[in-house]
């Protein structure tokens, strides 16, 4: 028996096929069902499914729901006196391309920073097919692909190595005689953080202008967490 399960439709009742002569034979019904969820409802009156070894590999009888060239359910061998296989006919399943070797860099500037992860934030639990911020490849922009861009903050996409704590910061200083002249606090969502403003427990990025004598200013980020 077939049943559409949208619509509660019986497309069909299952009456047309016998085997009294327990033979190997094999028959196909063929349908053209529209997008949506069905039921193929198997009984069987002796209680052993399509428990009957044929020839030549001996093996059991089978039932096999197929859409194009994919089996979407089956049924083999002793399934006693009924099973229930469902499926879905629909649109085939969307293929992702694959992620860059750096995905996490959002707006490509070489390094994944808080520009990223507010590019995330802002896009944060909507659904997606195949959005380049999707790491898992799940359909969403969730949690794990948040903590995914996080746990990689600070990589230079080039050589694919994180920044050292302060390594870069003290290579400007005393390599170079660089001077801090300005120095900027942001939270996560990227709005500026007062001297003033007490800081709550989470992620902050500090923001730091150098001059460095014969080069001009440079700009330098690093990762703060506060517990």
């Amino acid at each position: 028996m077939l049943v559409n399960l949208d619509t509660g439709e019986l497309i069909d009742n299952g009456g047309g096929y016998q085997n009294d002569e327990y033979s190997c034979d094999s028959i196909t019904y063929s349908y053209c069902l529209p997008e949506g969820n069905y039921e193929l409802v198997l009984e069987d009156l002796f209680g052993n499914g399509m428990h009957y070894p044929c020839q030549p590999e001996w093996e059991s009888g089978s039932v096999y729901t197929i859409l194009g060239n994919d089996t979407l359910t089956s049924a083999v061998g002793n399934w006693g006196d009924d099973e229930i296989l469902p499926f879905y006919v629909g649109p085939p399943p969307v293929e992702c391309p694959p992620l860059g070797d750096c995905p996490w860099d959002i707006d490509g500037d070489g390094i994944v920073a808080v520009s990223d992860i507010i590019v995330i934030l802002q896009n944060f639990g909507l659904f997606y097919d195949c959005s380049p911020m999707d790491f898992d490849q799940d359909g969403v922009i969730g949690v794990s692909d948040l903590l995914d861009a996080i746990s990689v903050f600070g990589l230079s996409c080039s050589t694919g190595q994180l920044s050292p704590e302060g390594e870069f910061e003290l290579f400007l200083k005393e390599e170079n005689n660089g001077e801090v002249v300005n120095t900027t606090l942001y939270n996560i969502m990227g709005q500026e953080v007062k001297e003033t403003d007490y800081l709550s427990t989470g992620i902050y990025v500090i923001v730091q202008e150098w001059m460095i004598p014969d080069v001009g200013t440079i700009i330098t980020k690093k990762k703060i967490i506060k517990e």
